[in-house]
Formats: structure tokens, sequence, C-alpha cells
């Protein structure tokens, strides 16, 4: 977002060579631009007429199904004052002008690059143990919804995406945006993930048979959630219960 047409021209430019560029004039103007297409990373000047980039900046992150996303401003106004307000307002960098092009893309590329190693991370720690998770406590209390809301229609056969958007007030997209982000799954990924690791933990207990796991984790014949199980750990659902029992 930059409102000097020179300018906007020459971050395209730098930047379009390596990453999709998406472009708007005014802090209006990109607001709704980053509402509709949910960027992975926003460059924003700060000195825009009408809303500025630290007001955009603090919609952004106000926002559940945005505020994940990196903030980057751009400003000419120096001093720790406009830093820490640049801060303040929820930015995740602040490049003072003039900077070198070098310098703003491997700013950008350093973010995106902690955002694809927390995306791994959080993926890699994610459990489902009845209603818990362990995953960043930025992200916890999402996390920690989204999994009890799954864990709470696991033996509804119907229960899908569109429900799960529903409960979350979310739209689909937005759900599957902010769920990708922090799991690396989508929403129907994520569902079946929980689906098969409860019925583990019910093989594992030993006390119900094949039909009651699949019946009880939302699978509408035991011969489908065999396949399933099968194709997700390599075993049986028979054979994973017999070393448990």
């Amino acid at each position: 977002m930059e409102d000097n047409a020179e300018m906007r021209a020459y971050l395209r430019e730098e930047l379009s060579g390596r990453w999709q560029v998406i472009e708007a004039a005014d802090g209006e103007a990109g607001w709704e631009t980053v509402r509709e297409a949910e960027p992975d990373l926003v460059v924003s000047d700060v000195m825009m007429p009408g809303m500025d980039g630290f007001e955009l900046c603090r919609r952004i992150k106000a926002e559940e199904a945005l505020r994940s996303i990196p903030v980057l401003l751009l400003t000419a106004r120096a001093g720790e004052e406009a830093t820490l307000e640049g801060l303040e307002s929820g930015a995740d960098d602040y490049v003072a002008k003039p900077f070198g092009p070098e310098e703003l893309r491997r700013r950008i590329e350093n973010h995106l690059a902690a955002r694809r190693h927390l995306q791994a991370q959080y993926r890699a720690e994610l459990t489902v143990e009845a209603l818990g998770t362990v995953v960043d406590a930025e992200e916890r209390p999402f996390v920690e919804e989204v999994l009890s809301t799954i864990e709470e229609s696991l033996a509804n056969p119907d229960f899908g995406v569109g429900d799960l958007a529903e409960a979350m007030a979310l739209s689909r997209r937005q759900l599957t945006r902010r769920v990708k982000e922090v799991t690396d799954e989508t929403p129907g990924e994520l569902i079946r993930t929980c689906r098969l690791q409860r019925a583990q933990q019910l093989l594992e207990g030993g006390s119900k048979t094949v039909a009651e796991v699949a019946y009880a984790t939302g699978y509408r014949s035991p011969s489908h959630f065999s396949q399933v199980f099968r194709e997700a750990t390599g075993r049986t659902p028979s054979a994973y219960r017999q070393p448990h029992a």
C-alpha cells in the first residue's frame, strides 16, 4: 500500500520478480484488498491520505482471520517515537526510508520463512487429546476452540467444514486460511486427523469394537473406517488394537 505512484511502481518492479504483488493506492483500498485477497504479507507506507499505515495495521491485527499476516511499515519519519508507534500498532517490522531494495527483499523473505517454520512447528506439535492441544501461546485460544468444536461433533458423520466455519463465526475462506496458517492442514484435513487420532485412542483403550469406534468417530460404516484408518496408519484397526490389548 503506497499512495505515491512512483514509489508504488518502484516497489512493484523490485518485488514482482520474486512474489506476486497486489497494489493499493491508499489505506482504505489497502484494507479492502487485504480482506479480499488475504495475502501472505503486507508492505505499507505509513503516511497515506485517509487511513494511514498505523490504522491499517491495527485493523489487520484486530481481525481474527487476518491477524497472523506479517505487516511491514515503510516511512520517512525518523526517530524512536515513530518506530515505537509503528510497533505499538502491531507491525511486525518497521523500515525507514530511504532503504535499499535488497534490504526490503531480505526482510520480506525472513518474515515469510519464519511463517513457514512456524507452520511446520505447529503441525509437529499439534496433538488432540480430548479437548487439549499444544501450540504457540498466541495461537492457542483459537486452535483450542477449533479442536473443541470438532471434538464435540466427532460422532456426527455429517459434520464438515461448513459446520465448523459457522460454529467459529468465520466464512469458509477465512477458516481455511487461518487453520492452514497454524496447522498447515485444511479444515477438512484437520477434521479427518482428529477423527483418526480419537479412533487410535479408543482402539488403544480396548473396550470398544472396531464398529463402535467407527461410529463414535463419525464414520458411516466400519468398512469405510477400516479403509481410511489403514491408509493413514498402514495397519487395520484390528491389527492396531492388538498390541494395546
